[in-house]
């Protein structure tokens, strides 16, 4: 993959969470902590799949302290 195509995945990856966090469907909280792991995770280098693996991880994260709660 070229350092353009990667940089548009990261950078979709980006607005799309921050979009998302603007309409309500993702929390603060959630944004910086895929901000975080997305740093983590290799920032601008990180493949799709695992920025996606990211995504899920913190779905489950969620849920599973929303079943706590």
């Amino acid at each position: 993959m070229s350092y353009g195509q990667t940089m548009s995945i990261a950078g979709k990856f980006i607005t799309t969470l921050q979009q998302e966090q603007r309409i309500g469907n993702v929390s603060s909280e959630s944004e910086q902590h895929l901000k975080h792991e997305f740093r983590k995770l290799g920032g601008p280098n990180a493949s799709s799949a695992i920025l996606a693996a990211a995504v899920d991880a913190e779905i489950d994260r969620l849920e599973s302290v929303q079943e706590v709660s």
